[in-house]
C-alpha cells in the first residue's frame, strides 16, 4: 500500500478558513511535515507544507490568517488507478514528498508520502531513488554543534537521513565537524546566539531545534557571570522565542542533573524532585527551564533533558569531565586523586545522549511536550571513588589518593524510569566500556595532549578571555 490508511489520512485534512496556527498544530501533531485543504465534501483545494507556513510568518502573515491565503492550488496531483511505478516516477520527476490522490470528481482519496515510500523499501527502482530526500527531507538546527554532544548528535542525524544545520561559534575550531562540510545534506552557520540575526538566519526552513549552544561545566562558567547569565539564559531564552514565533515546535533543550544539586540524603532523584543547585551554572540550567517550558502553549512543544555526567569519546573531545581527566591521568601520570569520593553522581555515554536526542525529535509531539526528562541510566549512579576504582581496575599501575579538600558538594543519585517507560530508551554504555574506549584512544595516540586548552572548557575561555 503506497497510500496512508483511512484513519491517518483525516489527520491530513483541514479546511480552508482553518487560520495558519491550527494548520501547524495539525502538521505537527501527524509530523509529516503536510497538510491537505479540502472543502466540507472533501474536494481538494491544494496542500500547505510548515515550510510554506513558516515563510509566509516570514512575510509578515499573522498566525490567524486563513490557510487559503497562502494554500498551493496548483499542487501536483494524481487521479486513481495509477501503478506504482508511476507513482514513484512523479514523485522522482517533480521532485516533490507528498502527492495527493484524487477520483474523477476531484475528491481527496489518499495521499502518498515519499519518506513512507523510502521507509518502506517499496521502491522499483534503485536502493538510493529517494536518497536525496531522506526523512521526507526533515531539517534540524543543532545550536553547538561542533561541541562535545553536538558533533555526536550531528554524525547520528546525518547518517538518519536528515539535513542538518549546525549554528555554533566554533570556540574550539571546526576540526570535529570537518568531516561533514562536503556533505550537501549538512551546513555550517558561525555565529554567536547571542545574535537574533544569526538565529533567524539559522532556523530558516528548519523544522526542529535541538539547543546545545552555552558556557557549559561549572569551572567554565565561574569565568564569568555576566557573560555565562547572557549566554545560558539570555541567549538560550532567545532562540526559543524565536522557535516559538516562526511555529518551529519542536524544541529540545539540555539541561543538566547537576540542577538536583546537594541532596541530603541517598534516595533516587526524578524529575519531580526538589531542586538544589549549587553553582552558577546549575542555577541558569533551572532559569532556562523554566522560561522555555513557561512559552508551551500547546503549539509550541519544548522538551526538557537533564542530562546526567557525560562521558566518552567524541569527535570533540573533552578532558576537563570526571571519567575522561581521571582516565587519561591514571593512563599517562599513573596517579588519581579524587576530591572527597563519597558523593554520588549519574554518568551517561555521550553516544547515549545523542541517540535520547534522536529518539525525541522522532517521538510524537504530545509524548514530548512540555516534559522533563533525565536522561541515563540507573547501573551508572555511581561515586567519585567507585569511578576511580573501575579506572584503577584497568589501568592496573595507577595510584588512587583521596584529597578531603575543596570537595565537591554536588550529590545526587537519580532516576531515569521516566524516559524509559515514556521513551523506550535504554543507555547502552556502561561506565568500565567507556573507560575502556578512552584508553584506547589515548593509547592510539588520537590525541597529542590531553591537558591541552582545546580539551577543557575552563582553560579555552580563559584563553579567549585573555585575547
Amino acid at each position: 500500500m503506497l497510500g496512508v490508511s483511512k484513519d491517518e489520512l483525516n489527520a491530513f485534512f483541514v479546511g480552508p478558513h482553518h487560520s495558519l496556527r491550527e494548520v501547524m498544530k495539525k502538521i505537527d501533531h501527524h509530523g509529516h511535515g503536510v497538510a491537505v485543504v479540502v472543502d466540507s465534501t472533501q474536494q481538494f483545494l491544494g496542500l500547505v507544507t510548515d515550510g510554506d507556513i513558516r515563510r509566509a510568518i516570514i512575510k509578515g502573515f499573522g498566525l490567524s490568517t486563513s490557510i487559503d491565503a497562502i494554500m498551493n492550488t496548483s499542487a501536483v496531483s494524481l487521479q486513481e488507478g495509477f501503478t506504482q511505478q508511476e507513482v514513484m516516477k512523479l514523485l522522482h520527476d517533480k521532485d516533490i514528498n507528498h502527492l495527493p490522490i484524487v477520483n474523477q470528481g476531484g475528491k481527496i482519496t489518499n495521499i502518498v508520502l515519499r519518506s513512507r515510500i523510502e521507509a518502506s523499501k517499496q521502491s522499483l527502482l534503485s536502493p538510493s531513488f529517494f536518497s536525496s530526500h531522506p526523512k521526507g527531507g526533515r531539517k534540524i538546527l543543532v545550536v553547538g554543534g561542533a561541541g562535545y554532544i553536538g558533533s555526536v548528535l550531528v554524525g547520528k542525524l546525518l547518517a538518519r537521513g536528515y539535513k542538518v544545520v549546525v549554528l555554533d561559534l566554533l570556540l574550539f575550531g571546526r576540526e570535529a565537524i570537518e568531516p561533514h562540510l562536503q556533505n550537501e545534506n549538512f551546513t555550517l552557520i558561525q555565529g554567536d546566539i547571542g545574535n537574533i540575526n544569526n538565529i533567524i538566519t539559522a532556523t530558516k526552513d528548519v523544522d526542529a531545534v535541538v539547543q546545545l549552544g552555552e558556557i557549559v561545566g561549572d569551572p567554565a562558567c565561574a569565568v564569568d557571570s555576566q557573560k555565562t547569565q547572557q549566554v545560558n539564559f539570555l541567549s538560550t531564552q532567545m532562540v526559543a522565542q524565536v522557535c516559538k514565533y516562526f511555529q518551529i515546535n519542536r524544541f529540545i533543550y539540555t539541561s543538566s542533573c547537576s540542577v538536583y544539586g546537594e541532596s541530603i540524603n541517598d534516595q533516587l532523584l526524578d524529575e519531580e524532585s526538589n531542586l538544589n543547585p549549587v553553582s552558577l551554572y546549575a542555577r541558569m540550567k533551572i532559569q532556562a527551564e523554566q522560561a522555555i517550558l513557561s512559552m508551551d502553549d500547546g503549539f509550541f512543544s519544548p522538551t526538557i533533558f537533564r542530562l546526567s555526567t557525560v562521558f566518552g569519546v567524541s569527535p570533540r573531545m573533552r578532558f576537563d569531565l570526571v571519567i575522561n581527566l581521571l582516565t587519561a591521568k591514571a593512563l599517562k601520570e599513573k596517579k588519581i586523586t579524587v576530591f572527597g569520593g563519597d558523593q554520588w553522581r549519574p554518568f551517561v555515554h555521550v553516544e547515549d545522549v545523542a541517540q535520547a536526542i534522536v529518539l525525541a525529535l522522532e517521538s510524537p509531539l504530545e509524548k514530548v511536550r512540555g516534559q522533563i526528562f533525565n536522561v541515563g541510566t540507573e547501573k551508572n549512579n555511581l561515586t567519585i571513588f567507585h569511578v576511580a576504582e573501575a579506572i584503577s581496575q584497568k589501568v592496573h599501575d595507577a595510584m588512587v589518593s583521596v584529597d578531603d579538600q575543596d570537595v565537591d558538594k554536588r550529590n545526587y543519585r537519580v532516576s531515569f524510569s521516566k524516559i524509559k517507560d515514556e521513551l523506550g530508551f535504554v543507555a547502552k554504555w556502561s561506565v568500565p566500556e567507556g573507560i575502556a574506549e578512552i584508553m584506547d584512544s589515548l593509547e592510539k595516540g588520537r590525541y597529542d595532549d590531553y591537558t591541552h586548552a582545546k580539551y577543557s572548557n575552563y582553560k579555552t575561555y580563559l584563553d579567549k578571555m585573555g585575547e
